[in-house]
């Protein structure tokens, strides 16, 4: 029969409390030994870390990040308490999972390389050679490995949470724009800017969020800067950029300057518009909504690029058709 006082774990915790567990049986042998002075100042510096992270695992908001990052120096500090025959099998350990886990040319030659401090180091341990400083050098390793593991965790999490928020404000948008835009979705043929800015923005958000639930690396993080800068920038300042973007690609169209969309013409007009626009795309009347609506979403899909493209190309329009009226006014003189 199970114990009633026993505490309701959450299941992403369940391997937290184990590797704790697992830890502080481990210590307690180690502790059991004979150990000098300096050993022991290692083992109670790891039962400090142990004991913040049962005062962390606690309360009604857990720090599973915090977490791990002391049960890393756990385990790192515990290289410096293995006895001989044990510290040969935790190096290899340590050379594998460098290996694996550190990507950088110029580290990963530095540690593990021919000539590497790590591999130097492990051939000392398996000869029985083994100093202070050996056992160092495989608990720097550990710690490298460990601190890469913990800043990818920490931004797969940090990526996750920013997906999920996107999430939620797109159904958000989705019922906005059923409830407010969607009985005036036609006016996109003939209003102008004033008529559809709250379509527009609505539109912008939604192309920006769909953005994000795309986007699962590259968000902008920094672990150890301030958060919620970083968290608004992706969940807000973007979101912002994608509306304008929406807006600007939509007075683009309205002024023709590089493209246009008009409803399928005769045949000699859309020769004619065809040859004054660099674009022109030709839809069905009752599909010219949906085009407007659809431009908006991608604009605001792909605001950076589009806005830098976009705007690129409407100076290079601008300095073109300068030059051609300069050029027309200097031949009107002579």
């Amino acid at each position: 029969m199970a114990d009633d006082a026993t505490p309701s774990i959450n299941p992403s915790q369940e391997r937290l409390y184990s590797k704790i567990t697992d830890l502080e049986q481990t210590l307690s042998v180690v502790k059991s030994g004979n150990l000098d002075p300096t050993q022991l100042k290692v083992a109670q510096a790891c039962d400090k870390y142990i004991a913040m992270c049962w005062n962390y695992m606690g309360g009604r908001r857990k720090h599973s990040h915090l977490v791990w990052e002391f049960l890393h120096r756990v385990d790192e500090n515990m290289i410096l308490l293995l006895p001989e025959e044990e510290l040969v099998s935790k190096g290899s350990e340590v050379a594998m999972s460098f290996d694996m886990n550190v990507q950088e040319e110029k580290i990963r030659k530095a540690w593990i390389g021919e000539k590497g401090i790590l591999t130097e180091a492990l051939g000392h341990v398996r000869k029985g050679w083994s100093t202070a400083h050996h056992r160092h050098v495989v608990k720097d390793a550990l710690q490298i490995v460990n601190e890469q593991m913990d800043r990818s965790f920490w931004q797969l999490s940090m990526n996750t949470l920013t997906s999920v928020v996107s999430g939620c404000m797109l159904g958000v948008l989705l019922i906005v724009f059923w409830w407010c835009c969607l009985d005036q979705f036609a006016s996109f043929v003939d209003g102008g800017l004033q008529a559809n800015l709250g379509k527009l923005l609505v539109l912008g958000l939604m192309g920006a969020y769909l953005s994000n639930l795309l986007t699962w690396e590259g968000f902008l993080y920094v672990r150890g800067a301030p958060f919620w800068r970083y968290f608004l920038h992706n969940t807000l300042s973007k979101p912002i950029l994608g509306s304008f973007a929406a807006i600007f690609v939509f007075m683009l169209e309205k002024t023709k300057t590089i493209f246009s969309i008009t409803a399928t013409p005769q045949a000699g007009q859309a020769a004619e518009k065809a040859a004054a626009q660099i674009v022109s795309f030709n839809v069905s009347p009752a599909a010219l909504p949906y085009a407007y609506a659809l431009l908006a979403i991608v604009s605001a899909f792909a605001a950076e690029k589009i806005l830098r493209t976009m705007i690129d190309t409407v100076l290079k329009r601008l300095e073109q058709k300068a030059e051609k009226r300069k050029t027309t006014n200097e031949e009107g003189g002579s």
